[in-house]
C-alpha cells in the first residue's frame, strides 16, 4: 500500500505534494543520522546528499532544454514553403517549444487547408478548452521541430492529430505520462511566458507569484497585526489594483501559502501564537521523541508552502486528524521512538 501510495504521487505529478514527501524523507534521513552513531552514516550521507541533488539536477536538465533554442538568422531563413507560399516570421517573438521558436515558419493558408482535411475540429474553431485551435496546431508542430505548413500538418500521425484536437500543446505531454519532465517543463514554460508578457492568467505558477506580490505588498503596511478575516478580499482586490496586475478579477486569489495567509490576516504576532498553539502541545505531552508526529509535522509544513491547506475543510481535517492521533494516542513505544545504537532493535 506504502508503494502504491508513492508511486500514485508521482503519477499525479503534484509538485508540492512531491517536495512535500521528498522533504519529510530527508528530514527522516537526518533524524536517523543525528541520533544514531553507526560506521555506515558516512554512506546515508551520500544517500542524503543525491537526495538533495537529484532533483536539482534534474530540473536543471530540463531547464538547459528549454532554453537550448535554435538560431535563426533573418537574412538566410526559407522564407516560402515547398509549394511556393510565403512564412511568416515573428522574430521579436520569445515564444518558445522544445528550442524551436513558434512564431516562425508559419504560413497560415497551408495550414488551414491541411489541417481542415485530417481533422473535424476546423483550424479557426476552439477546442474542448476553449482555447484556439489554430495557436495550438502551430506550438505543437513547433515542439515536433516541424515548419508550420502543409508540409509539417502531413507529417502529423493520427495520434498526433488526436493530442491536438484534446487541447495538447506540446507532444512531451502525452509521450511522457509517466515521467516528470513534462510538468516540470510546463511549470517552466509558464515562468517564461509570464516573464516575457507579464499576463498570469491560466498559468498556475504565474498567477501563485501574483498571489504571492500582492501577499508581501500587504504585510508592508499591515506587518504586526494584519488585516483581519473579514475585509482580506477587499484588501487583495485593491492591492491587485494597485500592483496594475494583469490578472483577471476571477482568478484574483490570497497567497496560496498558509504562512503569508496568515500573516497576511493576524500579521506577525498573530503568526507567532498560531505556531505556538502547534508546537507548544508537542512539548507540553512530552511527545519531543514522538518520531511519526513530527513526520507530519515537517510534511503538513513543507506542503503549507505551496497551499493554504489549514484554511481548506480537507487539508484542516486531515491535520487535526492525524495530529491529534499521534499527539494523544500513539503507543509508548512511539512516543519514545528511537533508534538503539548498535543493535537493530527500536525502542
Amino acid at each position: 500500500m506504502a508503494v502504491w501510495l508513492v508511486l500514485f504521487l508521482f503519477l499525479l505529478k503534484s509538485i508540492t505534494g512531491i517536495m512535500a514527501f521528498w522533504g519529510t524523507v530527508c528530514f527522516l534521513g537526518l533524524y536517523y543520522l543525528f541520533t544514531v552513531k553507526r560506521k555506515f552514516n558516512y554512506l546515508l550521507v551520500v544517500i542524503l546528499a543525491i537526495l538533495v541533488a537529484l532533483p536539482l539536477l534534474y530540473t536543471q536538465s530540463v531547464w538547459d532544454d528549454f532554453y537550448n533554442i535554435e538560431k535563426l538568422d533573418p537574412q538566410t531563413v526559407d522564407k516560402y514553403t515547398a509549394s511556393g507560399n510565403p512564412y511568416t516570421f515573428n522574430f521579436n517573438s520569445q515564444e518558445k517549444e522544445n528550442g524551436h521558436w513558434v512564431q516562425s515558419y508559419i504560413c497560415a493558408d497551408e495550414l488551414r487547408k491541411e489541417w481542415n482535411k485530417r481533422s473535424e475540429c476546423k483550424y479557426d474553431s476552439l477546442n474542448i478548452h476553449g482555447f484556439s485551435n489554430q495557436s495550438n496546431l502551430v506550438r505543437y508542430l513547433t515542439s515536433r521541430g516541424l515548419r508550420k505548413d502543409s508540409a509539417g500538418v502531413s507529417q502529423l500521425t493520427e495520434a498526433d492529430i488526436k493530442n491536438i484536437e484534446l487541447g495538447i500543446a506540446n507532444y512531451i505531454y502525452a509521450e511522457k505520462r509517466f515521467s516528470l519532465y513534462p510538468r516540470i517543463y510546463e511549470t517552466i514554460w509558464e515562468y517564461d511566458r509570464y516573464k516575457a508578457t507579464g499576463n498570469p492568467n491560466g498559468q498556475s505558477l504565474s498567477q501563485r507569484i501574483e498571489f504571492v506580490k500582492a501577499s508581501l505588498e500587504i504585510i508592508k503596511t499591515n506587518i504586526w497585526f494584519g488585516i483581519g478575516t473579514g475585509n482580506w478580499k477587499a484588501e487583495y482586490a485593491k492591492t491587485y489594483d494597485e500592483l496594475n496586475s494583469q490578472l483577471k478579477e476571477e482568478n484574483q486569489r490570497s497567497s496560496h501559502n498558509q504562512y503569508l495567509n496568515y500573516i497576511v490576516k493576524f500579521g506577525l504576532i498573530g503568526f507567532a501564537v498560531i505556531m505556538s498553539m502547534i508546537l507548544i502541545p508537542v512539548f507540553k505531552e512530552n511527545q519531543e521523541k514522538n518520531l511519526l508526529l513530527w513526520l507530519l509535522l515537517v510534511f503538513i509544513g513543507i506542503a503549507n508552502l505551496g497551499d493554504a491547506n489549514l484554511e481548506t475543510h480537507m487539508g484542516l481535517s486531515f491535520f487535526c486528524l492525524f495530529y491529534s492521533l499521534f499527539l494523544w494516542h500513539s503507543p509508548e513505544q512511539i512516543k519514545n521512538f528511537t533508534f538503539q545504537e548498535n543493535t537493530n532493535e527500536k525502542i
